[in-house]
């Protein structure tokens, strides 16, 4: 034992503080291979408030010049939106089970109503469905979208409006440390900021928007801290839509941030390739003049016309003839180059990856893909579109249904059937509802029916929740189907063949099978409490 001790005294002290450093993360060395790697964090407000600028004017300078860019912010918008839209599912309740039919019919007319473009001045000959649409546009090409809630204004009758704000208008560059620098004719509150143009408490709640007072500031750029001039909004008529990247994150970054780089590179390299390309195809060349000077006799009075008959184009056909002492070198740029396919693959995987679309459907590229990849690459993308389906319910639609409501009930424009306002008292009971945002067919529909089928028999799944998969509202079907047995009916159609072609298995079928159940668990509860 003394001999090992002894041993362990001769290592020098050096090696032991180098086996300590080893086992350190490795991502966090500091040596000559990291060089420029940064060390010390920063908020991302840091980040944000220096580029944000920047960002959103090269995300717009791609989706206006790039196809791929162009062809993602169509793909969002019809995916997380679609045709039909979000759909509202008015569920006011008379009891645990009974729905008010009457008020639910009348909350989803009018709702249909205000969604139209004629009541919707406000939005520029928009309907609400193209609204939405813009608004998933604008949040993934700015990276944030400002909506102004208008409430009491009377250019609709129920007395409520929204305004897309540009982006810019709420000015990244106002920022204030206990005084309002730069912003004209406001004071603030004790312990309150401005950062980025939105003024926080002392809580870092956000109570108030600096918007600017015209649009003109954003046409011509006008120093903040003595031209521009805004006006104050309460943060209860501003609904800011952004995704959060970091905690105390002020404003949104454009989607496309991680990929842009990529984009830029890639464009450029497809412009060198095609030019390269172009000059490959004309078959260039060089005419060049002997150095040892052979044959010359003398300066020649035509020497000048000469020099205008130099061959310095080529058209298709064309035949020429070099004076004496010249020779042709051809020029054979050998492009498209055989590694463009993979360069350019490798880059929009990338860029799809960071935009969260498979790249299958972001690059429209199905070669040497399978029917299993074609399905996982499009759950992954669904995943991604009803999770942003989700975020904007959350964050924007519910908040605009109940101002909708709220307003429409005060200034009594919701009404029944028989022009009967619905009474505001009732407003809590009237607010409970869902969405139907849009879903989508599968790539393998007999299976996928046939899995839901067998669910539905074994009641671990409902015939409104298959009908809700489809992107449509169980109230809706039944009444159409409805119709069509009745319209079969009366025109003679025997019921036996009703019943075949648009199905017997009546709900009355449904509760003898689901009381059935319902026996079987209970007496195989009895029996095993009797066995115990």
């Amino acid at each position: 034992m003394l001999f090992v001790n002894k041993l362990k005294s001769l290592i020098p002290v050096s090696r032991k503080r180098a086996s300590r450093a080893a086992r350190k993360y490795a991502a966090a060395q500091i040596g000559r291979l990291q060089q420029g790697w940064i060390t010390q964090p920063q908020l991302i407000d840091f980040d944000i408030r220096a580029g944000l600028t920047t960002l959103r004017a090269r995300s717009r300078e791609e989706a206006q010049n790039n196809g791929y860019y162009k062809g993602f912010l169509r793909d969002l918008q019809e995916n997380v939106v679609g045709a039909q839209g979000f759909q509202l599912i008015s569920k006011p309740m008379d009891s645990d089970t009974l729905v008010d039919v009457e008020a639910k019919n009348s909350i989803e007319r009018h709702w249909k109503i205000w969604m139209r473009k004629e009541s919707r001045p406000e939005l520029s000959g928009m309907g609400f469905n193209n609204f939405c649409k813009l608004v998933i546009r604008s949040a993934a090409l700015d990276g944030e979208v400002f909506i102004w809630e208008r409430k009491g204004e009377k250019k609709n009758p129920y007395r409520y409006s929204l305004r897309l704000m540009e982006p810019g208008s709420v000015d990244v560059n106002v920022n204030t440390e206990g005084s309002a620098l730069g912003v004209t004719g406001i004071n603030l509150a004790p312990g309150n900021v401005v950062r980025m143009g939105i003024e926080f408490d002392a809580d870092r709640f956000p109570v108030a928007y600096h918007v600017l007072a015209s649009e003109r500031d954003l046409e011509f750029f006008i120093n903040a801290a003595t031209g521009r001039k805004y006006i104050r909004v309460p943060s209860n008529e501003i609904i800011h839509l952004f995704l959060h990247d970091g905690i105390w994150q002020t404003r949104g970054v454009p989607w496309i941030h991680p990929a842009l780089l990529r984009f830029n590179a890639l464009g450029k390299y497809e412009e060198a390739e095609l030019v390269s390309a172009r000059g490959g195809a004309s078959k260039m060349g060089f005419i060049t003049d002997a150095d040892d000077g052979t044959g010359y006799t003398g300066d020649d009075d035509d020497d000048e016309d000469d020099e205008e008959e130099l061959i310095e184009e080529f058209v298709p056909g064309m035949i020429g003839r070099l004076k004496k002492g010249q020779e042709f070198t051809s020029f054979d740029p050998d492009h498209p180059n055989a590694i463009y396919p993979d360069f350019v693959k490798t880059n929009l995987r990338g860029i799809a990856a960071a935009l969260g679309e498979s790249y299958n459907q972001f690059a429209q590229d199905l070669e040497g893909v399978s029917f299993g990849s074609l399905r996982q690459g499009a759950l992954s993308e669904r995943a991604v579109w009803m999770g942003l389906q989700k975020w904007l319910i959350d964050e924007a639609f519910d908040r605009i249904f109940s101002a909708w409501l709220e307003s429409g009930l005060q200034a009594q424009a919701i009404t029944n059937r028989n022009g009967r306002p619905l009474p505001f008292e009732r407003i809590t009971k009237f607010l409970e509802h869902e969405w139907q945002p849009r879903r989508w067919e599968w790539i393998d529909p007999l299976k996928d029916t046939s899995a839901d089928r067998m669910q539905q028999q074994d009641l671990t799944m409902s015939r409104s929740e298959r009908i809700r998969k489809r992107g449509r509202q169980p109230t809706e079907v039944f009444t159409e189907i409805a119709a069509e047995r009745e319209l079969m009916e009366n025109l003679g159609i025997e019921s036996a063949q009703v019943d075949a072609t648009l199905g017997s298995d009546s709900v009355g079928d449904r509760l003898t099978m689901l009381e059935t159940v319902v026996s079987e668990l209970a007496e195989g509860q009895e029996n095993a409490e009797s066995k115990a």
